[in-house]
């Protein structure tokens, strides 16, 4: 191509500066991090793990770390989870992308924030195994506020984040049980709703929501029911099992009580405590999908 033909404005130097900028572009950094949310029974917490080098060394982080070649974002958390805690998580929910800030000591580039939940259960078996990155892990509770100099950079921000997106999610998905174990009582429930959304809600409505009217008879009607079945499973015993098999009666004492809300009566309570035991319930997902397709059921109050 001679001169004449060159494009206006070109320069013999343009591949290069064109090369210098492809080549910057690939060096940017792609981060991932996730904010822990765990319910130990009594309060939500967050787990934060403390920076073991520089910069910032001493400062308190959400865990997470810089995507390894052809590496996703969400299998970057997996590994730094399974290194520094070993969970395997199956589920982790994304809150949304950030472009980092031009002073972000990890350099240019973003950050793929997700959240993980953490039931009772799986929280006090945690155990933090430590790393060259982190020299401590930590669990704070959510709604003690938090020093934005106690945190590295801007993770404070994106715990922020993390919360918000928490409370749009739990409005609408049934994110509050990945919270608790599979059984539960109503304190609970309302504990986990009222620790992420920071307010207070009636008892009374609460447990109306949630529970909704038992599809059951009344206790006297029952009464007479149970002794009329009774009678017939001592005069005809195999009658017993063949309506466990159809599904008519469950084999076992505990059965499962039906409600028009989205939890299932277990028909157990809460043992050793000296006041009025709390029923313990299930959530109903199959339940809670039925009402989902019919547009009938939302988490607001």
């Amino acid at each position: 191509m001679t001169s004449e033909q060159h494009p206006a404005g070109y320069t013999p130097h343009e591949p290069e500066l064109h090369k210098q900028h492809f080549h910057e572009q690939k060096s940017h950094a792609v981060n991932a991090a996730c904010a822990i949310f765990g319910f130990d029974g009594v309060e939500l917490r967050l787990l934060l793990f403390k920076r073991a080098r520089e910069p910032f060394e001493g400062k308190w982080e959400l865990p997470g770390g810089r995507l390894s070649h052809d590496e996703s974002a969400e299998n970057c958390i997996k590994r730094e989870l399974h290194d520094t805690l070993g969970l395997s998580p199956k589920l982790l929910r994304q809150v949304q992308t950030f472009s980092n800030h031009p002073d972000n000591p990890d350099g240019k580039g973003i950050t793929v924030l997700f959240y993980k939940l953490i039931n009772p259960e799986k929280f006090s078996g945690i155990i933090f195994k430590g790393g060259e990155k982190y020299s401590d892990a930590q669990w704070f509770v959510l709604n003690r506020p938090i020093r934005k100099e106690f945190m590295y950079f801007d993770h404070l921000d994106l715990v922020s984040a993390s919360v918000e997106k928490l409370k749009i999610d739990l409005r609408h998905f049934p994110v509050a049980f990945e919270l608790l174990d599979e059984q539960f009582t109503i304190k609970q429930l309302q504990t986990v709703y009222e620790e992420i959304l920071n307010k207070k809600f009636d008892r009374a409505n609460f447990h109306k929501k949630m529970v909704g009217i038992s599809d059951r008879p009344e206790p006297r009607q029952e009464f007479f029911y149970n002794t009329m079945r009774l009678e017939m499973h001592r005069i005809y015993p195999n009658e017993r099992v063949a309506a466990a098999k159809r599904g008519d009666e469950p084999e076992s004492p505990g059965e499962l009580r039906k409600n028009r809300g989205i939890l299932i009566d277990t028909g157990e309570v809460v043992k050793g405590v000296r006041h009025k035991p709390a029923k313990i319930y299930m959530f109903d997902r199959a339940r809670w999908d039925e009402l989902m397709k019919k547009g009938g059921f939302t988490f607001d109050f």
